[in-house]
């Protein structure tokens, strides 16, 4: 398994987590994805920063 699988899986089984952590709760599942890894992003924001907006 190269780096990029690893990776991937790993941030498969971090939104996993997070939208299981959010269930029943009423939070999206995007925001819920997104509020459970500190420091990122989403996309939206990242592409306003850009000047893509």
């Amino acid at each position: 398994m190269d780096a990029t699988c690893v990776l991937e899986s790993i941030i498969y089984l971090k939104a996993e987590a997070a939208l299981s952590e959010q269930e029943g709760v009423g939070t999206p599942d995007s925001e819920a994805l997104f509020a459970s890894n500190e420091g990122v992003k989403q996309p939206t924001v990242l592409a306003a920063g850009a000047g893509y907006n």
